[in-house]
């Protein structure tokens, strides 16, 4: 597949990226359907969806960072500039993701297993576009 697909101005797209926004939605589209049907309050679930979207970023920057902190360590603030120095991790992801769906899911009075099964669910949907893009 190729790298990058095309640019807007400045900002390439990579299929990566495409493909795993992509799977954003359409995760997060299953999960609020599983919500909806299981009549979970919907406004507090898409909430929980872009809480857990941030969580899983940062911490998927976090792992990025941590495990090439020798290219960082001599000025970290090229942490900060994601698109001239990209990269993130998929397990900082998935630990980001879920300890941030765990922290809100109590903090906005779900039964957390109750979420983590339409999470699992929904976060399966998103892995598989993802992977698409990352081959």
């Amino acid at each position: 597949m190729l790298p990058v697909l095309f640019s807007i101005g400045p900002i390439p797209v990579s299929s990566f990226g495409l493909f795993l926004s992509l799977g954003f939605i359409y995760g997060s589209f299953l999960v609020w359907r599983l919500a909806r049907a299981w009549e979970l309050n919907e406004e507090k679930v898409l909430d929980l969806i872009i809480l857990t979207f941030f969580g899983g970023l940062l911490g998927a920057r976090i792992f990025f960072v941590t495990l090439n902190f020798d290219f960082f360590k001599e000025d970290l603030f090229k942490i900060l500039l994601i698109t001239k120095y990209p990269g993130i991790n998929f397990w900082g992801g998935f630990l980001g993701g879920w300890l941030t769906l765990f922290i809100f899911a109590k903090r906005l009075k779900f039964n957390f297993l109750q979420v983590a099964d339409i999470a699992a669910i929904g976060f399966t949907g998103a892995l598989i576009l993802g992977d698409i893009g990352y081959k």
